[in-house]
């Protein structure tokens, strides 16, 4: 019942600011909030021009503002999905369902990525959840990331490196996806990229200023993938 009070006062938050202009002040009275350690309430959480702008017992609540009694209730921040696929629309709305502002896309159609990031920037993006991803991912022919049906940018090695990053740049994408993957904990047998590779595109991605989220599902794709220097693993081992 507690999680259901929870995602209900988050469903009231969400939908008064999509209803509302940015402008709009919102305050939640007589609620609980979780400040990383504890529960800290009840207390007034106000929310102007779509910030939060003070926590406090003594928050004084603006003339005008809308009211939301949190009495018996917990507000909670808006969770983060460190890894997702998304490919629609309605899948970033089914996350804001679920309290999850935000997600970390690790591979999705470019075209659907930059549609998703435009429509955020425009600020028409409250009835889902904000998309940062990756957009493709670096992979070879016929390797892990090409069996969904998507036209795949691959690469056949490092010379390829620097123009396929910058084709992702140029594209939008928030950070970049290796993927090290050769299938044997699958017991499969799958191309991949080899060493030199991994590092020639880390190395142009770091060029550009972008971060890099390497896909490994073994010890030894995760030691290939940080002695490459990437800055976070996906999955592990």
């Amino acid at each position: 019942m507690r999680w259901i009070l929870t995602l209900t006062i988050f469903t009231l938050f969400s939908g008064a600011l999509a209803q509302n202009d940015a402008a709009t002040s919102l305050a939640f009275t007589n609620v609980q909030v979780f400040d990383g350690e504890a529960l800290q309430g009840p207390t007034t959480v106000l929310v102007e021009d779509g910030a939060i702008s003070a926590i406090g017992a003594d928050t004084a609540v603006p003339e005008g503002a809308e009211v939301i009694d949190g009495n018996g209730l917990t507000l909670l921040p808006g969770l983060i999905d460190a890894h997702v696929h998304s490919f629609t629309p309605q899948m970033l709305s089914q996350a804001l369902m679920f309290g999850v502002t935000t997600v970390f896309d690790m591979f999705t159609d470019e075209g659907f990525a930059s549609q998703m990031r435009a429509e955020r920037e425009a600020g028409e993006a409250t009835y889902r959840a904000d998309l940062l991803s990756a957009g493709t991912l670096a992979t070879v022919a016929g390797g892990h990331g090409t069996q969904f049906g998507l036209d795949i940018d691959t690469l056949a090695g490092p010379d390829e490196a620097e123009q396929w990053v910058a084709d992702r740049v140029a594209a939008g994408a928030d950070y970049i996806k290796v993927v090290i993957e050769a299938g044997e904990e699958m017991d499969l047998d799958l191309d991949t990229l080899d060493q030199e590779t991994v590092k020639a595109v880390i190395d142009a991605a770091h060029a550009q200023d972008m971060l890099v989220i390497t896909h490994v599902q073994t010890v030894e794709a995760a030691q290939t993938a940080i002695d490459a220097g990437t800055d976070g693993l996906a999955h592990g081992f």
